[in-house]
């Protein structure tokens, strides 16, 4: 078996909420909203959208401008 570790380009509904932490409603509701577009790949594919609109939507609803949004947050 092997193993990469590299991102994947793109990600199906489970994987996308998964990566977002965002309910099934969230999701569809931006994806409503033309945040995100998830489509199929190749004639049977299954629907897919790609990482990097994934990583804009969490960057939009955390109002991230660079960086980590984890530096911003003060722990203690």
């Amino acid at each position: 078996m092997v193993t990469l570790n590299i991102k994947p380009a793109t990600l199906d509904r489970e994987g996308a909420l998964m990566f977002t932490g965002l309910s099934e409603q969230e999701l569809r509701r931006h994806e409503k909203d033309g945040y995100v577009v998830f489509k199929p790949l190749g004639p049977n594919g299954k629907k897919v959208c790609p990482v990097a609109q994934l990583e804009n939507l969490v960057k939009m609803l955390w109002d991230i401008k660079e960086g980590n949004p984890l530096e911003d947050m003060d722990f203690g």
